[in-house]
């Protein structure tokens, strides 16, 4: 079991953003599950990693220093810009930054050796895609789909999801469902009942299914900004009032856990889609 911290200290004052509060609270990728991904798939070594859904750049930033060129994508203008920043900031730059939609990034066949996506593929056009990375990818290449950094506090049954459901309806007229997480699980639109494997069969990768649970450690008023960046429209909705809920909300937790401390083990998950050699 790997166990991650956050450093102790209050929320930072963050600009009313959906992409910086996912940069500073959504949970991090742990590093088992980005090393086994880079060792299953392209070793010490690749030409082209291509990312879709690149995000604040989870995935793209740790897989970078292993390819000699990678272009990444996504339809966040501003998550994007906070992605760039990180980049700078360690020195890399070897990334090609696009703003768009991950289909309408267009891959010469043959031609990468790795595509990922990191908690979006649910979001995508998930049967044009596989068959667009199997075109792409050379042989042996892999495309591997990263999730699970998330849950659904509305019907979750965490103690502490029953504590924010508490304060959230005192404050809220009614819950809101915006950015509910999704998994590799089929969706509730009829659209989306496919699993994601079954899309990457149909297109003719072989798939295997790795699990990375992971335990994270909070302190109870980092426990708020961690629940808004799993669900989406949450700090607007609230408005003037999320000052005040953030007080009650953290107060309450405390009551929960005297420590102060809040944990959860998440369950990442990984597909690593293979194309066969010879293919």
């Amino acid at each position: 079991m790997v166990i991650i911290e956050y450093p102790v200290g209050k929320m930072a004052d963050l600009a009313d953003t959906n992409a910086q509060i996912y940069a500073e609270h959504r949970p991090r990728y742990p590093e088992n599950l980005i090393e086994d991904l880079r060792r299953r798939t392209i070793g010490d070594h690749g030409e082209l990693l291509i990312d879709w859904g690149c995000g604040t750049g989870e995935l793209t930033l740790p897989l970078s220093l292993y390819f000699d060129g990678v272009r990444a994508v996504d339809v966040g203008a501003d998550r994007i810009s906070i992605a760039e920043e990180s980049a700078r900031r360690k020195g890399i730059e070897n990334i090609e930054w696009n703003v768009g939609k991950a289909e309408d990034l267009e891959i010469a066949p043959e031609s990468c050796d790795l595509i990922t996506c990191a908690s979006a593929f649910h979001w995508m056009d998930r049967e044009l895609l596989a068959e667009r990375a199997f075109r792409g990818l050379r042989s042996g290449g892999s495309l591997a789909i990263a999730g699970g950094a998330g849950g659904d506090i509305w019907s979750g049954a965490k103690d502490w999801h029953e504590v924010a459901r508490a304060c959230l309806l005192k404050y809220l007229d009614r819950p809101s469902s915006e950015g509910k997480p999704a998994s590799s699980a089929p969706s509730a639109n009829p659209a989306k009942k496919k699993w994601h494997a079954d899309y990457l069969i149909s297109a003719g990768f072989e798939v295997e299914h790795l699990q990375f649970p992971t335990e994270f450690s909070w302190p109870v008023d980092k426990v708020a900004g961690y629940m808004y960046s799993i669900t989406g429209g949450i700090p607007w909705t609230l408005g003037d009032k999320r000052a005040d809920f953030e007080r009650e909300f953290s107060e309450a937790l405390t009551r929960l856990n005297p420590s102060g401390m809040m944990l959860e083990t998440i369950d990442f998950f990984l597909l690593i889609a293979s194309k066969p050699s010879g293919e």
